[in-house]
């Protein structure tokens, strides 16, 4: 009986698999490592042809739902490659087991962030705060921000399409500005 794999054992499980399979070669095999925005797996390695499917099959049996869905493993010469090698030029290198990876953390919440918005000339910045679950406290940080950037003396529209449960105009407004 196997355990079950967490969020955070499932890159050293991917690098562990990598080096049972490919003993001894998997960092010659330069390997770029690719998180999708559900946390799922996929690595793109400088290999053989011959050996894709063999380790196919040991990722996807190995990390069970954590791992990339269709061909988890793929050789640098795979259709649509060239334009994630470009982005990994600028990904983190990290060392898990000796090995040393770039990753590419594809989730929503990636490690681009904080990177400041570019805006076309003209264009009126619009920022939403968007959530799939409730009560994660996207009215409460957006009333904060709205706050924020009106004190800073700049004009803020602030739109709740929360049509269940809007809570933005208590926050915002006046007792005496509510509407009845």
């Amino acid at each position: 009986m196997s355990l079950a794999i967490r969020f955070d054992d499932s890159l050293p499980k991917l690098v562990a698999i990598l080096n049972a399979e490919y003993p001894g070669e998997l960092a010659a095999a330069d390997p770029i490592v690719i998180r999708d925005f559900e946390g799922r797996l996929g690595v793109i390695l400088k290999i053989p042809t011959t050996e894709i499917d063999r380790l196919n099959s040991a990722v996807a049996e190995g990390l069970g739902p954590y791992a990339r869905p269709e061909d988890p493993v793929r050789g640098r010469d795979a259709a649509g490659i060239s334009r994630i090698l470009e982005d990994a030029h600028d990904a983190p290198v990290l060392k898990i087991e000796g090995v040393n990876l770039r990753l590419l953390d594809r989730r929503i919440i990636g490690a681009d962030w904080m990177a400041r918005p570019v805006l076309k000339p003209g264009k009126i910045p619009r920022i939403a705060f968007v959530s799939i679950k409730g009560g994660v406290g996207r009215s409460t940080a957006l009333s904060i921000a709205a706050a924020h950037l009106a004190q800073a003396g700049l004009r803020v529209l602030a739109v709740d399409l929360d049509l269940e449960a809007p809570g933005l105009g208590a926050t915002l407004l006046k007792p005496d500005e509510l509407p009845a």
